[in-house]
C-alpha cells in the first residue's frame, strides 16, 4: 500500500506520533511515582513509627533495671538452688524426703506430729506437734534415737515442763 500523502503531513504525523509516546511515557513515570508516593511512603513511615515504640519501650525497660534485675535474680535462684541441694542431701548422701519418711513412718502413741521442717544446721530436721502427756514425749524421744542414722535429738526442757497437752519442738540431727 502506497502512502498518497505529501511530505509534510507525514512529517506532522510522525511528530504527533512521538508527541503521543513522549505523553505516554511521562504518563508512566506519573503513574509510578503517584504509586510510589501511596506505598511505599506510607510503609516507611510506619516503620518509622514502630521503631521510635520499641526504642521507647526497650529505654522503659532500661530504666526499670528489668534486663539487670532479671540477671541478678537467676544468678541469686542459682545460689538458693544450690544452698538448697546442699541442705537437702543429709549425712550419707541420703535425702530429706527419705528422713521425713523415716520419722513419719513410725506410729507414736500420744504424739500428733505437726510439721517437719529443715533446720538451718546441716543434717538437722525439726519436728513439732503436740503430745498428751509427757510421758509419750519421753517415749517419743526413745524412739526417734532408735531411728537408725540419728547421731543427737535436742529437746528443749520447755518440751517436759507441762504434765498434758504441751506443744513440743525436737531438732533431730542425722
Amino acid at each position: 500500500m502506497n502512502n498518497i500523502l505529501p511530505q509534510e503531513e507525514k512529517r506532522e504525523i510522525k511528530k504527533m506520533m512521538r508527541m503521543r509516546l513522549w505523553v505516554a511515557v511521562c504518563g508512566a513515570l506519573v503513574l509510578i511515582l503517584a504509586m510510589m508516593w501511596v506505598l511505599l511512603i506510607p510503609t516507611e513511615l510506619l516503620l518509622k513509627s514502630q521503631l521510635a515504640v520499641l526504642h521507647t519501650q526497650s529505654d522503659s525497660l532500661r530504666a526499670r533495671s528489668g534486663a539487670v534485675a532479671l540477671d541478678q535474680s537467676i544468678g541469686s535462684l542459682t545460689t538458693q538452688t544450690a544452698s538448697l541441694e546442699k541442705t537437702l542431701v543429709l549425712q550419707k548422701d541420703k535425702p530429706f524426703y527419705q528422713t521425713v519418711k523415716t520419722v513419719l513412718g513410725n506410729t507414736y502413741t500420744g504424739i500428733a506430729i505437726q510439721s517437719v521442717s529443715i533446720s538451718s544446721a546441716p543434717g538437722a530436721v525439726s519436728v513439732t506437734g503436740v503430745a498428751q502427756d509427757r510421758e509419750s514425749l519421753e517415749a517419743f524421744d526413745a524412739q526417734l534415737r532408735a531411728l537408725p542414722g540419728v547421731t543427737d535429738i535436742e529437746s528443749p526442757l520447755s518440751n517436759f515442763i507441762k504434765s498434758k497437752g504441751g506443744q513440743f519442738s525436737v531438732s533431730i540431727i542425722f
